[in-house]
């Protein structure tokens, strides 16, 4: 076991530098097309190639299964990501939905950030539209912003580009997970004592 995973252990929130965030989840009040369009195509990484942990690099596919898409008839409502920690949010990307020549695709929508999952706040600096995308595979559309604390982020989504239900292909965000309390690093001291007493053991 090496320090680094050992402090990965005693502390799962400290940052190592800004990253992609990995093993966020998604949800909708706005449905699902089918069993193929759920929102976790949003952030799964399915149908994106060329991707990466640092960057927002890669392109997006415009295939059925690898996105998310509303029910037919509803254009408006949230999408709400869990971050799954606490971070220091600076950025996130955007591969927009292209199919019908982009008509399925997000269009104005008010980006909100929160620490618990239910006060909701307007991230400053944040977009009102998200770019159409007329044709794939489509590449990211990049939003950044002064960091800013949060474990939640919502679109709160107004219509889309004219078809009858609307879509996302890929989101992705990043940031640096926060530093703990100084009561993180009583349990980080801890932590390393029962390293040293393994070490000595093994």
């Amino acid at each position: 076991m090496t320090l680094v995973s050992a402090l990965a252990l005693v502390l799962p929130g400290v940052g190592w530098g800004t990253m992609i965030i990995p093993n966020v989840t998604a949800t909708t009040d706005m449905g699902s097309l089918n069993a193929d369009t759920t929102p976790d195509k949003m952030v799964d990484g399915s149908g994106l190639t060329g991707a990466n942990s640092t960057s927002f690099a890669g392109l997006h596919d415009d295939e059925d299964s690898t996105g998310w898409k509303s029910i037919p008839g509803i254009t408006k409502g949230f999408i709400t990501f869990n971050l799954g920690d606490l971070y220091e949010l600076d950025a996130f990307g955007v591969w927009n939905h292209a199919q019908l020549n982009g008509d399925r695709g997000v269009h104005s929508v008010l980006v909100e950030i929160s620490t618990n999952g239910t006060d909701f706040a307007p991230l400053a600096g944040g977009p009102t539209v998200f770019a159409r995308a007329p044709s794939a595979p489509v590449s990211a559309q990049v939003f950044s912003f002064a960091p800013v604390a949060a474990a939640y982020v919502r679109f709160d989504v107004n219509d889309g580009y004219g078809a009858v239900n609307t879509g996302l292909a890929e989101v992705r965000f990043s940031g640096t997970a926060q530093v703990p309390e100084p009561g993180g690093w009583l349990l980080l001291g801890a932590g390393l004592a029962g390293l040293f007493c393994y070490r000595r053991k093994s």
